[in-house]
């Protein structure tokens, strides 16, 4: 009897809200069907779970994030076997000390069409980041997506002020997060505290640190890596990732027919244009075209996708530093390279870049310093579109349409 007025007690001394889920977000995993939840909670539950309707339930697993007074366990889970293009709704939380409201997300469709906002270097800041993210809200209430793809560089910085400044962001994303699954990955800004957030905070079937993950979507295959290890003390993980790559890029030909797209995102850009005296479009660049563009243009990537340089930028498809394509820059048919699209503008605290294109090589097709988003669409085995919206108000700056009836290899 004691013992258990003393737990009533512990429990009683703990505000039911420190139990509450918060920071709610959802992610794809590697194989159709699969799902992975994450939330965050004051107090530490005692039998977290995700409870999946018409489907599975899954416990989850707690980590401790704490940085001076500011400590969150996080919890971590997936399901497998859902049906792909159909709908579900799920509560997570605790078993006995409450669930959360109910959300709802649909499993990205095969041979269907299939959307994606793609963003880069954001905060969610007043000044900021946050018009491009109001925007993003607007735009998806008449374009769905079936993910987000975030490229590096998270809320400026997921570990600043204790990491209070990462609580707000994954609080404000939660609204969009719950139902469309968001996909990041690292940048530099989270080797600021050597990823420890990054870690934490998502939750990718991948390896175990979220450095490296593939999925598929749609008629696409999605294929996810770290530059920074190329830029920091994290030269140990290269030959494991560089080994991973190169046998997730080798598809089978069965691979190949169900997801003709192949689309690789990271963080710091293979090619773009920047002033001389900066190195991420130089010396930079030419470290990751040395090491990974062989490897893209042989894999018959489609779509490179990055961060970083704190602007809009494309490229027509190109290799080895000369223009594949310059005949047409919106239109490519049965490109000979992938095309290389920067998409670090969306809104960081340290504002957007000028862009110094006077001695652009002819690869250089176009590029805006006003805050934006893209939205890469994969409309059928055959076509692929990319459109790039500056805010405030929201309007298409630019597009292209890749259209692809064989492959290059």
């Amino acid at each position: 009897m004691k013992l258990a007025l003393l737990a009533l007690g512990l429990l009683l001394a703990h505000s039911s809200s420190d139990y509450t889920p918060q920071q709610i977000h959802i992610a794809v995993g590697s194989q159709p069907g699969d799902f992975t939840f994450t939330w965050s909670t004051r107090t530490q539950a005692s039998a977290p779970v995700v409870l999946v309707s018409n489907g599975p339930s899954a416990n989850a697993t707690a980590q401790e994030l704490t940085s001076g007074s500011n400590t969150w366990y996080i919890y971590k889970t997936a399901v497998s076997g859902l049906t792909p293009g159909s709908s579900y709704s799920y509560q997570l939380g605790d078993r006995s000390l409450g669930l959360s409201s109910s959300y709802s997300f649909t499993v990205p469709p095969q041979d269907k069409p299939t959307g994606y906002i793609v963003i880069g270097d954001l905060s969610t800041s007043s000044e900021y980041g946050s018009p491009t993210w109001k925007a993003i809200g607007e735009y998806i209430e008449t374009n769905p997506a079936s993910a987000f793809f975030h490229v590096g560089d998270i809320a400026y910085d997921l570990c600043t002020n204790d990491n209070t400044n990462g609580d707000t962001f994954m609080q404000e994303i939660q609204s969009t997060a719950t139902s469309i699954p968001y996909m990041a990955m690292p940048g530099n800004h989270e080797y600021t505290d050597k990823f420890a957030n990054y870690i934490a905070r998502f939750n990718y079937a991948g390896d175990s640190q979220n450095f490296w993950y593939t999925f598929t979507s749609g008629y696409a295959r999605f294929v996810v890596f770290t530059t920074e290890f190329w830029f920091s003390e994290y030269t140990h993980l290269l030959d494991p990732q560089l080994t991973w790559l190169t046998e997730v890029l080798t598809r089978t030909a069965e691979d190949m027919e169900q997801y003709p797209w192949l689309v690789v995102m990271t963080h710091r850009p293979l090619y773009c244009c920047q002033k001389a005296s900066k190195t991420d479009c130089n010396s930079d660049a030419e470290t990751l075209q040395n090491a990974l563009e062989k490897l893209i243009y042989d894999s018959d990537v489609d779509l490179y996708l990055n961060g970083h340089v704190h602007n809009y930028q494309r490229t027509t498809p190109i290799h080895k530093g000369s223009a594949v394509d310059g005949s047409n820059t919106s239109l490519f048919v049965n490109p000979g390279a992938p095309v290389y699209v920067t998409t670090g503008g969306s809104g960081c605290d340290e504002g957007n870049s000028d862009l110094h294109t006077k001695n652009a090589e002819d690869w250089w097709v176009t590029g805006t310093t006003d805050y934006s988003f893209g939205y890469l669409s994969v409309y059928n085995s055959t076509h692929l579109g990319y459109k790039q919206y500056t805010v405030g108000p929201t309007t298409l700056f630019d597009e292209f349409t890749v259209v692809k009836t064989n492959s290059r290899v």
